[in-house]
């Protein structure tokens, strides 16, 4: 997680001593591996993702571009023929970020039974996921989307959540 929160990209990559990738790690990846119950200090082994999208070289960054656009993803690795990793195509690369006028409803008032313990003092929306609450993380996602309209709808805790 110390890898993702430096590096601002949201990303972990894994490669051998030959540069060769061979896994990745997102934030999301993480997050779900929460879920599933994984505990924070588990090996990457529990949450990293082997079976990775990713553009050859000969590809090029335009076509890692269109394909995270259509799968929805922030990062793709671009690798040479022999899997070295060579760069790290980023969706804020796209042209020109659209200002989305859309309102964004989000649910954060949920009792968050399934992480409990962690949810018997804090909210689930306020818990860390790499030194940053969720709730900042999905508000940052939405606003590098062009999103700035934005509604929370609050139930339990929501007092926490408001301070």
């Amino acid at each position: 997680m110390a890898a993702i929160d430096k590096g601002a990209r949201q990303i972990a990559l894994v490669t051998d001593a030959e540069g060769r990738l061979l896994a990745t790690i997102t934030d999301g990846d993480i997050r779900r591996g929460l879920l599933r119950g994984v505990a924070l200090d588990s090996p990457i082994l529990e949450v990293m993702h082997t079976g990775f999208s990713f553009v050859t070289e000969a590809e090029g960054r335009e076509v890692a571009l269109r394909l995270m656009r259509v799968r929805g993803l922030r990062q793709m690795p671009i690798v040479d023929d022999a899997g070295r990793l060579i760069d790290l195509a980023l969706a804020d690369e796209a042209a020109g970020m659209v200002r989305r006028d859309t309102r964004v409803v989000l649910m954060a008032g949920g009792l968050g039974t399934r992480l409990r313990p962690l949810t018997e003092t804090v909210p689930k929306p306020m818990l860390p996921v790499g030194g940053k609450p969720i709730l900042e993380l999905i508000l940052r996602t939405f606003t590098e989307q062009g999103f700035h309209d934005f509604t929370i709808a609050l139930n339990y805790k929501g007092e926490m959540i408001r301070d």
